[in-house]
């Protein structure tokens, strides 16, 4: 019995020892949660941070974002908006910029409501980069000169390094040369007292580059030499490979400027080799894609073919690698030219299908980055489908069977009218076009008696894609791309001079290439309504005024102008209940000129469609707005000044008491989206386009598309009031002629005063043109 006594009380100190340990143990593992709790903010930020040097955005990004929510619930603001900078700089290196922006925007804000002096001037300099690289130039501006100054005061020299270097880029991008060498040298300063080696080098190959373009190439040599010795000396990193990429590309550069400077050849190739094995020591496949991709141009440009496409294709797998379909493009469309070069043109138009394929994905993103710089899209990337469809027509123009051949150049159509797309995207910075896309079926087969006309103009000749109702021809004018620039930008000078009949020559020599090799085809098919996709610098002249050296083109044809056909809604206007929106301004406003004749045109319009007159003090933003809110209309018209340029948000509506600009015009449109019927029609009748600039003739070439209108009724320049008045009423007198299309209704209109004494000079009836939907 005491046996077992003593046997149980031993069980119960043994349980008791036990469960004391337990206690102990769980005691600690508790503690030890709560320190790595209270740890596991900073941790994560740590670790978002080395990701991010090595270039592992991905991961930079999760492990931000992983911080910012830790910050968040330990009551930690000032972490969180660490946090939410370095996550906003990790989308802005992916190109993910609108989400970048938010985020940088909310750490900004956040910051100002702590009153943290410190934080305010991190975050400026933060979001001033963001605005920067997506366009918002003077907005930047503000933030990093303010950034600047409160980085200084409170003595943080790195932060103000950063955002000087990001300032002086924002004043290089405008040509402000001197001033942004004055800020690179003040940047580096700052960066020198923060004892800031990286930044310094960066800076300084930055400075190169603004003294290379202000032809001081002394001092840019000197920059560029210290700025790869400094980067040499550092330890690898995502920003010290770009840093070396960039000095690459600039030495590469001087080299392609000054063929016999083999020394800039080798120093270039140099830079690049030692940013490649940067990337390589800290497996950064994104920087180690651009810095192959690079070596792979540099041996091109030398000739080097075959060790070029090799470099192309190590390329390709690194960007595939690290997920980074915005360098991708790249080297898949390097790797289809050199194969092209070679003559294997199957393998080459396979790479360039892929490059195009992969450009389309991210091109939302990607426009953005064209915003900051002075290059637009259709420059830097128009080539790849250019050369696409060159690719394209050599396999069309190959194929023995019909059927075939017409497959191939359908999609050689396609091609071009993605070009289009993304020319309009970028020239609106908006995804209006996809928008477009996704609300119509697009026209793919034209009407009896229509033929449309895509010329698409390539360095040496203009190929004149034809479709016609028996099927798509194919015509090709042999004439230099500079030949055909310079003629249509006299003929569009000569055009405005209305007491000269000079513009008949140059008139005649573009109706050669664009027309006459078709004429025969159209007369044999009785075609009277020709829609013409125009390109590049065709977008500056009605095509109305081409003439055969007997009559002009409009005599024979209603000519109508569309962006692309997949971009045109092909439902015919609905003749019924139409109600118009009249807004127009018959006095000098803003320094513009009185329309007297406003008054009447709109007076004799109204008598013919009911609707509601705005004029002058009625025809303000807020009115158009809640009329389009409140009351359905089919037609839009504005009779007053409006001015398409080289920027879509400087091309503007002129109201009475301000502007609209595009933004604030698709915003009014858009009260009707939902409605089921769009506006069928937005009239534009004095508005004018920048004379010699294809790229200010998109805005209007897409003014219906970014409206949201199935068409527009627009001037290439302001003409004579009353010729406009004249005109504009003549064609909606036609209208009401259910047998006519809205095309038909415009040429019936500009032949009225063709035949009049008065008008008969192409200056006053040539600048209509209907766009978008002619139906």
């Amino acid at each position: 019995m005491n046996h077992h006594h003593c046997s149980h009380a031993r069980r119960d100190g043994r349980g008791l020892h036990w469960m004391l340990a337990a206690l102990v143990a769980l005691t600690l593992a508790l503690s030890a949660r709560i320190s790595a709790a209270a740890e596991a903010p900073e941790v994560r930020a740590q670790q978002a941070a080395q990701a991010a040097s090595r270039g592992h955005f991905e991961d930079a990004l999760v492990a931000w974002g992983e911080a910012a929510g830790a910050f968040a619930a330990s009551g930690d603001a000032k972490g969180q908006i660490r946090a939410l900078l370095g996550r906003g700089n990790a989308y802005l290196a992916l190109g993910r910029h609108a989400e970048a922006v938010a985020a940088l925007e909310d750490a900004h804000t956040r910051a100002e409501a702590l009153a943290d002096a410190e934080l305010i001037a991190i975050a400026a300099a933060g979001l001033g980069s963001g605005y920067l690289l997506t366009g918002r130039s003077d907005e930047a501006g503000n933030l990093l000169g303010a950034a600047i100054v409160k980085a200084r005061a409170v003595g943080r020299w790195d932060v103000a390094a950063r955002a000087g270097n990001d300032q002086g880029s924002r004043l290089a991008s405008t040509d402000r040369l001197d001033i942004a060498v004055e800020t690179y040298r003040e940047a580096l300063q700052d960066a020198e007292r923060a004892d800031d080696r990286l930044t310094v080098a960066k800076i300084r190959v930055n400075l190169a580059r603004v003294l290379q373009s202000a032809e001081r190439p002394d001092e840019a040599r000197q920059a560029l030499d210290q700025a790869i010795a400094e980067l040499r000396s550092l330890p690898s990193s995502h920003e010290q490979a770009y840093a070396l990429i960039s000095a690459g590309r600039l030495l590469a550069a001087a080299a392609e400027s000054d063929p016999s400077n083999q020394t800039a050849k080798v120093l270039a190739n140099d830079a690049l080799t030692f940013a490649t094995a940067s990337a390589e020591q800290i497996d950064d496949p994104r920087a180690l894609a651009y810095a192959l991709g690079y070596q792979s141009a540099l041996y091109e440009k030398a000739g080097r073919a075959d060790d070029a496409l090799a470099l192309a294709r190590q390329a390709t797998f690194a960007a595939q690698r690290a997920n980074a379909p915005e360098s991708l493009y790249l080297w898949q469309w390097a790797v289809g030219r050199l194969l092209a070069e070679q003559g294997d043109s199957v393998a080459a138009l396979e790479s360039y299908q892929r490059a195009v394929y992969t450009l389309n994905a991210i091109r939302p993103d990607l426009v953005g980055g064209y915003r900051a710089g002075k290059a637009s899209f259709r420059e830097e990337v128009g080539p790849l489908f250019l050369q696409l469809a060159d690719l394209e027509l050599q396999e069309a123009v190959a194929k023995a069977d019909a059927a075939e051949r017409e497959a191939s150049l359908r999609r050689v159509r396609e091609t071009v009218e993605a070009l289009k797309g993304v020319e309009l995207a970028d020239y609106f910075q908006d995804d209006c076009v996809a928008a477009l896309k996704s609300r119509t079926v697009g026209i793919d087969k034209l009407a009896a008696r229509t033929a449309a006309i895509y010329p698409i103009i390539f360095d040496d000749r203009i190929e004149l894609l034809v479709s016609l109702p028996s099927g798509t021809k194919l015509y090709t004018t042999r004439v230099p791309s500079d030949k055909v620039e310079k003629a249509v930008t006299t003929f569009r000078t000569m055009l405005e001079r209305r007491v000269t009949r000079q513009y008949r020559r140059f008139s005649m020599l573009v109706y050669n290439w664009l027309i006459r090799p078709v004429a025969a085809d159209l007369e044999e098919q009785n075609i009277d309504t020709l829609v013409v996709v125009p390109d590049g610098v065709l977008r500056l002249i009605p095509m109305a005024a081409l003439h055969d050296g007997e009559k002009f083109l409009v005599e024979k044809f209603a000519v109508a102008t569309s962006p692309g056909l997949t971009l045109t809604d092909p439902t015919p206007i609905e003749r019924k209940n139409i109600r118009v929106l009249f807004s127009g301004i018959t006095e000098s406003v803003q320094g513009y000129p009185a329309l007297p004749n406003v008054e009447g045109e709109i007076e004799k319009i109204s008598k013919m469609y009911p609707g509601t007159v705005l004029e002058n003090k009625a025809f303000v933003k807020e009115r158009v707005q809640s009329e389009l809110r409140d009351t359905e209309y089919s037609i839009v018209h504005l009779a007053t000044h409006g001015e398409f340029v080289r920027e879509a948000g400087e091309s503007f509506v002129l109201t009475y008491d301000g502007r609209l600009d595009m933004d604030d015009l698709e915003y009014a449109m858009s009260m009707t989206t939902f409605r089921e019927q769009p506006i069928e029609l937005l009239t534009l009748s004095a508005c004018q386009t920048a004379a010699g600039d294809d790229r200010a003739a998109l805005g209007l070439a897409g003014i219906a598309v970014k409206a949201g209108a199935r068409s527009a009724l627009a001037t290439l320049w302001f003409i004579n009031d009353q010729a406009s008045a004249e005109l504009v009423s003549e064609f909606y007198a036609q209208l009401q002629d259910p047998s006519l299309s809205k095309v038909k209704a415009l040429q019936q209109a500009q032949l009225k005063l063709v035949r009049d004494s008065r008008y008969e000079h192409p200056i006053y009836w040539s600048p209509f043109l209907l766009i978008g939907n002619w139906l």
